[in-house]
């Protein structure tokens, strides 16, 4: 609780609120170590009534000092707690709202709804029915008790939906159900994806939900529409549970909003955008340079999202800065692709570390980003001479590529050269993708490649131990690209500098939504 206390601003707590543990999970930090980090999950009520979204994640480091504090909301709710609706009138509601309503299974129940930007009074209700074909349902609705509007509603009863993808064969689809059919949107995971409609505008808002009358979606080709959407629907579950099953994160980047993802930017765009949570990921449909593959290939919707992971905490007005968040992406792209082509192989869309590969072009070579258009391999002082943070990724890319694998990897993967003629063995993707992505947890703001060394150290030693391989490999990886601060300060402190001595660079601000795919990319035929 006393994390709750000393970041009252922070999840919105006010003088109405109390809180209740619900979970606790540990985390260990690896083979022979006694120590674990702890996530702590507390529900909220405000003035006794339930806060629907008000959760608040609390991690502890193995030694119970707080690392992160996590809450949707940030603002104290202030309002009154006397409904205007009674709880009949809001039940009679939500059955007229539910095709094939039967009754509902509880008195309704009065609580806070925060799922969205302004917390509101509500009656909760559940509606049991039955929705085509004799598909039963159990629909939970949040009607306002000031208005009788819907504010929130989706079914527990999931619809299991099967879908025709460009990339990756017949997949099911944990879809959900909506008024008059099914909507491409998960309501476990907490995304959704719609189309773009050729808008060419990344800029613009989420695209039109996909709708379905019979829950099977595509056909394989760009000739249908929802194709691309079933592409983009099939990376999103697939990440999410990489989030959350290998790294041990809360899952897709905007809580407890689904995170849009939207097919269709344009016919002849070769390119993809991550615009923040209210836009989310914007796929186009490639054009002549992609032969008119959609730019919906694992790694890059994927990529997109990883974006959307790292945006809280680290910068992107800064070259270096913004080049790490690229190489984040890649990071994150890359790992779910391996991870899912070893669960069922996919040879459109293999494992090779070569961002963009299934489009037919490589973006970026992780294992050797001079491969591509000349992107560095090594960092020196000409790294803020460059024009494009996608180049400056490169050095990222390379440090991660020889921590997770080493300079010979075998397994079918490319060998790595080092930029210091050293030899190294790697410790593995996932271990390496935990350290990433550790790191991204202690950005604060705009980093430099030096300091962002000293905050993957940090990540190793919290969840390694700082006499560990793991650890010992972080330094080496950082050595042999030419970043090495000549000691250790950011290492356990990522307050520290980590060796700032590398300067950062400038380039125009404007958020993320920085197009990924440069034109001159290099075919692969």
């Amino acid at each position: 609780m006393a994390a709750l206390e000393a970041n009252a601003a922070e999840i919105g707590r006010g003088p109405g609120d109390r809180f209740t543990a619900m979970s606790m999970t540990t985390l260990q930090g690896g083979a022979g170590r006694s120590s674990a980090w702890t996530t702590m999950r507390y529900a909220r009520t405000y003035r006794g009534l339930p806060v629907l979204g008000g959760e608040v994640v609390v991690s502890l480091r193995p030694d119970r000092t707080t690392q992160l504090v996590s809450s949707y909301l940030h603002r104290a709710i202030t309002m009154g707690t006397a409904p205007k609706l009674t709880a009949a009138a809001a039940s009679r509601r939500a059955r007229e709202r539910v095709p094939g309503a039967g009754r509902t299974t509880s008195a309704p129940r009065l609580v806070v709804d925060a799922y969205h930007a302004e917390p509101r009074l509500a009656w909760e209700v559940v509606v049991a029915g039955h929705r085509r074909a004799g598909i039963p349902s159990r629909v939970h609705l949040t009607v306002d008790a000031l208005t009788g509007a819907t504010i929130t509603r989706y079914d527990e009863v999931k619809a299991a939906g099967t879908g025709d993808s460009f990339f990756h064969g017949t997949v099911r689809m944990n879809t959900a159900p909506g008024e008059s059919g099914f909507e491409l949107r998960d309501e476990d995971r907490r995304f959704k994806v719609g189309d773009d409609n050729n808008r060419q505008d990344p800029a613009a808002p989420f695209g039109d939900l996909f709708l379905d009358e019979d829950n099977r979606w595509g056909d394989g080709s760009q000739d249908d529409r929802a194709t691309a959407g079933v592409d983009a629907f099939f990376v999103g579950q697939k990440t999410a549970d990489y989030l959350t099953e290998v790294l041990g994160r809360p899952g897709l980047p905007c809580g407890q909003d689904d995170t849009p993802l939207s097919a269709h930017l344009g016919e002849d765009v070769f390119d993809a955008f991550w615009t923040g949570c209210q836009g989310g990921a914007h796929f186009g449909d490639g054009g002549a340079q992609t032969r008119n593959k959609p730019m919906v290939a694992f790694d890059v919707v994927a990529h997109e999202i990883g974006h959307g992971v790292a945006e809280p905490t680290l910068g992107n007005a800064t070259l270096q800065s913004a080049g790490l968040h690229e190489a984040t992406g890649d990071v994150l792209g890359s790992s779910v692709e391996c991870w899912v082509n070893e669960q069922t192989p996919m040879p459109k869309d293999p494992c090779d570390y070569r961002v963009g590969s299934g489009l037919g072009f490589v973006i970026r070579a992780m294992n050797k980003p001079s491969s591509v258009d000349g992107h560095p391999d090594c960092f020196s002082d000409k790294i803020d001479q460059l024009q494009d943070e996608h180049e400056v990724a490169g050095v990222g890319n390379h440090f991660y590529y020889l921590l997770a694998f080493g300079t010979s990897p075998g397994d079918d993967l490319p060998d790595s050269p080092t930029c210091n003629d050293t030899r190294l063995t790697g410790i593995g993707r996932d271990e390496a993708t935990k350290i990433w992505f550790g790191a991204i947890d202690l950005a604060q703001g705009e980093e430099t490649y030096a300091s962002f060394r000293g905050k993957t150290l940090a990540a190793a030693e919290r969840l390694y131990g700082r006499a560990s391989v793991q650890y010992e490999a972080v330094q080496a990886a950082w050595a042999a690209v030419n970043v090495d601060s000549g000691d250790d300060r950011g290492a356990g402190n990522p307050d520290g500098p980590g060796g700032s001595d590398q300067p950062g660079g400038s380039r125009e601000p404007g958020g993320s939504d920085h197009p990924d795919y440069p034109g001159d990319a290099g075919a692969d035929d």
